[in-house]
């Protein structure tokens, strides 16, 4: 058997007619095209777009994250209040460092004070002359009256560049992303993880604590027992 060449547009064989006689067809062979896998282009994620907050929300919202039409991300706060939480239950927990004093600033003028973490609006206070200007370990800022300052800090007698904390809290996980008007005013904001604090020294005194700086700075009270 003879093969018939192989040409660059098709292959030549010899097929015989309708009478017998021998005829040189070219038919076309089918190849199927070898396609490279091209690398899929993706999305810039090293700069994600803002985020925007729903703010007084009242009504009950899932924890979720929702794309805009401008593909930005919102996230959705339920509006809570201190009376829903069991804090009397609560673990106890107690600063764990004490707070050093190039992180206090005492406000000679009224300014406001925002807090962003990870590009979010955690808080947004007005300071007034005196007032503490706390600054945390993620850069949070925490604005205190003299009064409340001097309720939850005093002088460290074993370092006098340190304040050491007084306040002993008792702290519930969030499981939803909540905001609270807080005692001064403040609507604070905090994700799941979080927790919603009350101080045990005064129980009108419940605020939020983002998940990281809570882990960072607080820690089980052992001074006294858990009644049982």
């Amino acid at each position: 058997m003879i093969l018939p060449p192989i040409g660059s547009s098709g292959q030549s064989s010899s097929l015989p007619d309708s009478n017998g006689n021998s005829t040189n067809e070219i038919r076309p062979i089918k190849r199927t095209a070898r396609k490279e896998f091209e690398p899929l282009e993706r999305e810039n994620i090293s700069n994600p777009s803002p985020v925007r907050f729903a703010s007084g929300r009242t009504e009950q919202a899932e924890c979720d994250t929702a794309v805009g039409a401008a593909g930005e991300t919102s996230i959705s706060y339920r509006r809570v209040t201190p009376q829903e939480f069991d804090f009397a239950s609560a673990p106890r927990y107690r600063k764990t460092a004490g707070l050093d004093k190039s992180n206090v600033e005492f406000s000679g003028a009224r300014q406001e004070v925002i807090t962003m973490i990870a590009g979010i609006e955690e808080t947004r206070n007005i300071a007034e002359p005196g007032d503490a200007i706390i600054t945390g370990p993620k850069g949070e800022r925490y604005v205190h009256t003299p009064e409340r300052f001097s309720k939850m800090y005093e002088q460290d007698p074993n370092d006098p560049n340190r304040y050491r904390a007084k306040n002993v809290i008792r702290a519930i996980q969030l499981s939803e992303s909540v905001e609270l008007v807080a005692p001064w005013g403040e609507i604070q904001r905090a994700l799941p993880g979080g927790r919603i604090a009350q101080s045990e020294t005064d129980e009108t005194d419940v605020y939020l604590i983002e998940r990281e700086a809570f882990e960072m700075t607080y820690g089980p009270d052992s001074s006294r027992p858990e009644p049982g």
